[in-house]
């Protein structure tokens, strides 16, 4: 094995062992703030027509909200599957599903979700909410789930940017990260920008490229942090570097904020893309 599908396999484990741990905070501390981008991204999935045999798959479903949201929006004949790569985000899935009552249609199984299971296709439509952003090589990544696509099928990703607020809490974040990261793998350069130009290669259409901004409030900084980094993307910078580093960021980070007590507000920006994949692929 090269050292650099070593480092894959290893980032893989780092982040299926951090969302597996945080799956409830995460659930509770975070998918709320995310609602505003999820209900934009599905709002735009939901209003277009999908081939009409075929599942949605929801790769990197999380807690399985995206799952039950559209199970209610999608025509009951439509079964949906969820995969992501930590169990116990999988857990959660199913366990809201079986409350639903709606197992029968909606599954979660774990799994990467780099590149989904063949006996799933034909697969019409493709969900992904924050997710893209975390796995390795996102561009390949992208071209299998266009790949994955039955013919006009749609694919509709939300994901946060390498840029997600030019100032703010995120931004300081990024910043005292940013020469750091877990486990950091080679990627193609500038990748979002070629998110176009993959697209035409493999026979699709982009029908939506926006860049949807939220407000987003918190009691105070620290509470941020403790989110973020407890339940939240940077859990897996803990798990790597360990807590005596997160405890030296945090320093860094709250001298931003001498004011502890003052509460937060932000608006963050994520990227919707939606693309049709050409009817007459795969003919």
């Amino acid at each position: 094995m090269s050292a650099q599908s070593a480092v894959k396999r290893d980032r893989k484990q780092l982040l299926r062992e951090s969302w597996t741990q945080i799956a409830l905070p995460y659930e509770r501390d975070l998918v709320p703030r995310f609602l505003p981008w999820t209900h934009h991204t599905l709002d735009a999935f939901t209003g277009l027509n999908l081939p009409p045999h075929g599942q949605v798959v929801v790769p990197a479903c999380g807690p399985g909200h995206e799952l039950l949201m559209l199970a209610k929006a999608l025509p009951e004949s439509v079964r949906i599957l969820g995969i992501d790569l930590a169990e116990g985000m999988v857990e959660v899935a199913n366990q809201r599903i079986e409350a639903a009552g709606c197992s029968e249609r909606v599954h979660a199984v774990a799994g990467d979700a780099c590149s989904l299971p063949t006996e799933w296709q034909p697969i019409s439509g493709i969900v992904s909410c924050f997710g893209l952003q975390q796995l390795p090589e996102p561009h390949r990544v992208l071209t299998s789930w266009v790949q994955s696509l039955a013919p006009g099928g749609v694919l509709a990703v939300c994901y946060w940017p390498g840029s997600v607020e030019e100032a703010g809490p995120w931004h300081r974040m990024t910043q005292l990260t940013a020469n750091k990261k877990p486990l950091k793998q080679d990627e193609t350069a500038d990748w979002e920008s070629q998110i176009p130009v993959l697209a035409a290669a493999e026979g699709a259409d982009v029908l939506v490229d926006a860049i949807p901004q939220y407000d987003m409030k918190w009691p105070n900084a620290e509470t941020f942090w403790k989110v973020m980094t407890e339940a939240g993307p940077w859990h897996a910078r803990m798990l790597h570097y360990g807590q005596q580093h997160m405890d030296d960021l945090k320093v860094e980070f709250l001298r931003a904020y001498p004011d502890s007590s003052a509460p937060l507000e932000h608006a963050p920006r994520a990227r919707v893309i939606i693309m049709r994949r050409h009817k007459k692929a795969m003919l």
